[in-house]
Formats: structure tokens, C-alpha cells, sequence
């Protein structure tokens, strides 16, 4: 508990909201059921207890921040467990009281918990709920009954989900009102090069476990070890017409990339730190076979194809084994590529053989390339305003 006094003032946070949504729920109900009320009374008196850690965590941190900057000069030896600067000796014992603390609320609230569903209570009244994180006391199955939250969510800690059967009670996709989703494995990122094999095939039964609902327009994976992305994303991406942003985001182990070229509202792509990809391919740009088939047909009745046609920034960051990335500009009388791009980044990719012919990209502003030995002639491009770092 002393070690995770912060993970668990960020799980206190969601239990708070989850609390209220149940007072908000049983006030709702107009209850009169005597036995509830007393029932709702203990939660009540939680509610305070939590507000009240909370407060006292938070001013601690400001009287912490005033003392170090006043302090500066004496060069106190100082810990950094935790994000304010505390003197050592302060910071055990403020770790172990809030811990004590938060313990006993712990204890309290699994007995309140108990009865909870004894007297027809629930948190499926809860509409926002910003960050939730995966914890021993803190289940994603937590999640399942919460179908009217609405706008964006945070679900991290996913590194501690057990299996894809568990992820998949969570019914993610019948949460319609989430816009805005951010799948995140948890604080273990850095380290899921050295992930076992069977990790890394649980991880990919979680993720498949999470498909969301079609309507999301903004989606974020942050820190995933498995080999492979799910089947929603490889093979029933058209689904998510609506999505206008997604960032990809330490995804060590992928070596493959969904079709993403034919998603029609795509807007934002942040690709970064995908080591393990070697080729942007035409599978890249969502042109099949058969398409590419059509593009070189004669025929005067063959179709233009556009891929990627609202896209408008493209950022693709430190992508150290990737070697080729195909974009067929030669092909422009049926075939266009991003027609609507402005701004595009190019981190960290030494292995690249040689760049696209970027110069071909109509409406390109702003080109960065950084740390790239294939840079100069490939651009050709005067008009975008390009940076070479």
C-alpha cells in the first residue's frame, strides 16, 4: 500500500465518482425503503472520508511545492516516489498515513458493497467518467453496467486484465455515448520488449476483448505488447467509419498496420514508436488486389480511387526497423493520395531505403523529417515549408 499510495489516490478519485453516481441513482429513485436509507447513509459518510483524504493529499502537495522552492538552497536530500518533491522523512510518513487511511475506507466500502445489490442500487446512472484504471481493488468488469457514459475515457492498467473473456463482459461496444477512447497497458510500457510469450498472447485476447462501438471518432492505444492488433482493427475496420483521430502509440511488438488509407473521415494519424514494422505497403493505403488490379487496367471506365481523402496531419515517429514505404504516386490518374494533407512528420527511421516522392502532395504546408539519412532529393517539393532536424 505505501508503495502505491499514488495509484491508489487515483483509484480513490473513480471510486468517489462511481459513489456519487449511486447517491445520484438512489435520489433518482426517490427510495424509501428504511434499510436502504441507512445503507445510503454509510455511503454518505465514505463519501466525506474520501473528500477528505483527497483535500488533505492535495494540500499537502502545494505546502510541498512552497517548501521547495523556499527551501531550495539547503539542498535537502529529496524523494521522488512520487511527483512532488517531498524531504524523505515527510514523505514515509505522509505515504503511510494516507495509506492507513485509504485502507480502511477500502474495508468499509467491500462491506457497503456487499449489500449493494441487495436493495436495487447500481452505478448505471453514471454518464462521465474521465480515467478509470485497473487495479486489485479496482475490476474492468467494474465497467460492465456503465452503458451511459458518454464523451472520453481513459481505461488504463489493462496490463492486469486476466484473459480476453474478462475484457469482453466489459460490452465496451454497447457504450454508445463514448466518443473518445484511450486503451493504455499501464505504467509497464518500457518494458514490454522482454514480455513472455504468453503475456503478450493474453494482451492480444484483451484488446480483441475491447472492441468498441462503431460511432467512436477518436481512439488512442497506448503501450501494447502483443504481436498483432484485433481483428476489429485488421479486418472490420471499415466498422469505424466515424473515427477521426488515432494515435498508435508504443506498440513495440506489431509488425503489421490496419488498412487505415480507407477509413473516409480520417483526419489525425500519430503512428509512433512502432519498431517492429518493416513495410507501408499498398495494405497500408487500403488498395486490395483486386483494387490495385483496377488501377492498372486500361479500361476508360476504371474508377479513381482516393485514399486516405480527409486526412490532414500524419505523423510517423521512431519507426526503427521500418525499410519501405510505398505511396504510388505514378499512378495519379486513378489513384490519389492524401489530397487533403498539410503537415506530416517523419521521426526517428534510420533504416528507411528511400523516401516517397513527397513533393507530389498537393496540399502539403509543413514537412518535418528528424535524424533521417534518406532526406534530400525525394522531397522536391518547394512550396510546403520543410524542416530538417
Amino acid at each position: 500500500m505505501v508503495v502505491g499510495v499514488k495509484e491508489e489516490i487515483e483509484k480513490l478519485r473513480s471510486t468517489l465518482i462511481a459513489i456519487q453516481a449511486v447517491l445520484h441513482d438512489a435520489d433518482r429513485k426517490q427510495v424509501q425503503d428504511q434499510r436502504v436509507k441507512v445503507w445510503l447513509e454509510r455511503l454518505k459518510e465514505v463519501v466525506y472520508e474520501v473528500e477528505d483524504i483527497l483535500d488533505n493529499w492535495n494540500t499537502k502537495i502545494i505546502q510541498s511545492k512552497i517548501k521547495k522552492y523556499s527551501e531550495s538552497s539547503s539542498k535537502k536530500v529529496c524523494s521522488h516516489l512520487f511527483y512532488p518533491c517531498f524531504c524523505f522523512k515527510n514523505s514515509v510518513l505522509l505515504r503511510h498515513t494516507v495509506g492507513r487511511k485509504i485502507k480502511r475506507i477500502r474495508e468499509k466500502l467491500d462491506s457497503i458493497a456487499s449489500d449493494k445489490n441487495n436493495y436495487g442500487l447500481a452505478n448505471a446512472s453514471l454518464r462521465s467518467l474521465s480515467k478509470f484504471i485497473v487495479s486489485k481493488g479496482c475490476k474492468l468488469g467494474d465497467l460492465k453496467g456503465l452503458n451511459l457514459i458518454q464523451g472520453s475515457i481513459e481505461i488504463s492498467g489493462l496490463w492486469r486484465v486476466e484473459s480476453m473473456n474478462k475484457a469482453k463482459k466489459v460490452h465496451l461496444a454497447n457504450k454508445r455515448g463514448i466518443h473518445a477512447l484511450t486503451l493504455d497497458s499501464g505504467p509497464h510500457v518500457l518494458s514490454f520488449l522482454d514480455v513472455s510469450e504468453v503475456d503478450k498472447e493474453r494482451m492480444e485476447g484483451v484488446l480483441e476483448g475491447l472492441q468498441p462501438d462503431q460511432n467512436l471518432e477518436e481512439l488512442k492505444i497506448n503501450g501494447y505488447p502483443g504481436s498483432k492488433l484485433p481483428s476489429w482493427m485488421m479486418s472490420d475496420l471499415a466498422l469505424f467509419s466515424k473515427l477521426r483521430t488515432l494515435e498508435l502509440l508504443y506498440l513495440n511488438q506489431c509488425t503489421k498496420l490496419p488498412s487505415l488509407g480507407k477509413l473516409p473521415f480520417l483526419e489525425v494519424l500519430n503512428i509512433q514508436r512502432m519498431k517492429s514494422v518493416r513495410r507501408l505497403g499498398l495494405d497500408f493505403l487500403g488498395i486490395s488486389d483486386i483494387e490495385e488490379e483496377d488501377i492498372n487496367a486500361s479500361s476508360i471506365n476504371r474508377r479513381q480511387l482516393i485514399v486516405f481523402p480527409k486526412l490532414i496531419k500524419l505523423e510517423l515517429g521512431w519507426m526503427s526497423e521500418l525499410e519501405e514505404w510505398v505511396l504510388p504516386f505514378e499512378r495519379r490518374d486513378t489513384l490519389q493520395i492524401m489530397p487533403r494533407l498539410r503537415s506530416l512528420t517523419i521521426g526517428w527511421a534510420p533504416k528507411l531505403k528511400v523516401l516517397p516522392a513527397l513533393g507530389r502532395l498537393e496540399s502539403l504546408e509543413e514537412l518535418t523529417i528528424r535524424a533521417s539519412p534518406k532526406v534530400p532529393d525525394c522531397l522536391g517539393y518547394k512550396k510546403a515549408k520543410s524542416k530538417v532536424v
